[in-house]
């Protein structure tokens, strides 16, 4: 297995002070002035506007990179089994966004859709490549679908894990709810909508998934409500004529058949929303089938 190695790394790691002039340069970043840049525990902290994000990147294969973006509430850490799949075939890079798992909070509370896409932007950025195979779970299949729209040719294919497709009605609604409710109203109330989409699930994915959630600050969850109560991914899409793997649950699949616009679909049954833990070896599986020249 290959070390893991800081955010921002290369088949040939470029020095950490090289990579913030880089980003500096660029005019996209700076340097929050309370943040050593030196590794995490678990990774390494890459400088963008308002804050930092924490990642990891293993692997050096050549070809397209692939980038795995965690939903409402997650960590990075929901995509190891992922990481250690997938990385002799591809160099994997996964990182907690804003206000999630190890990454910091944004000042002025921007979680919108936008300024997460722009996050993965200046990601994709160091990696260096032409284009990058995009693995979204749930919300995060809400920010590579956007990412896509913007960017398609920057894009080799997508993986979209139980993508939560067109809610905006019912999310409208909750995130105006949301808004009304007290923080212990407010916490019972995700709790609930998240005990709901672990039926099926493994106690130790129930365990993980609870503790991610609780442990994301009120604001973050509420925002990414809103964010994906305004999105509609098929519409994002219509342009992509890329690969669109889904990996879809019972949890998501009853509302339609083959969810759009996803264009080759992997049925899970008796897992959670959360899939990568629960059955993280046809996860990865689908990963790799998405790998350009891997089938």
């Amino acid at each position: 297995m290959n070390r893991p190695r800081e955010m921002g790394a290369s088949p040939h790691p470029v020095p950490w002070p090289a990579v913030v002039a880089l980003l500096l340069g660029l005019g996209c970043v700076h340097l929050p002035p309370d943040v050593p840049d030196s590794d995490t525990p678990t990774g390494g902290r890459l400088a963008v506007a308002d804050g930092w994000l924490a990642g990891i990147v293993r692997g050096t294969a050549p070809g397209a990179p692939v980038v795995l973006v965690h939903g409402f509430g997650g960590n990075r850490h929901f995509f190891d089994a992922q990481l250690a799949a997938v990385e002799d075939h591809a160099r994997v890079i996964a990182y907690d966004q804003r206000g999630c798992g190890e990454s910091s909070l944004a000042p002025r509370k921007r979680y919108d859709l936008d300024t997460l896409v722009k996050d993965l932007s200046v990601i994709l950025d160091l990696t260096r490549s032409d284009q990058a195979v995009l693995v979204g779970h749930s919300f995060g299949a809400d920010v590579v679908a956007r990412y896509t729209a913007l960017h398609p040719e920057r894009v080799a294919a997508l993986v979209l894990i139980d993508p939560p497709g067109d809610l905006r009605p019912q999310l409208a609604a909750l995130a105006t709810e949301l808004t009304t409710l007290d923080d212990a109203a407010f916490r019972s109330k995700v709790d609930a909508l998240t005990e709901k989409l672990l039926g099926d699930g493994k106690p130790e994915t129930r365990e993980a998934v609870l503790a991610s959630v609780r442990a994301t600050p009120r604001d973050v969850l509420q925002l990414m409500v809103a964010g994906m109560a305004s999105f509609d991914p098929a519409a994002a899409l219509a342009g992509y004529e890329g690969p669109i793997r889904c990996v879809v649950t019972d949890h998501t699949a009853a509302r339609e058949t083959t969810p759009a616009p996803c264009r080759t679909v992997v049925q899970l049954h008796g897992v959670s929303h959360w899939p990568m833990l629960d059955a993280p070896d046809p996860v990865s599986q689908a990963i790799d089938a998405a790998l350009p020249g891997r089938h």
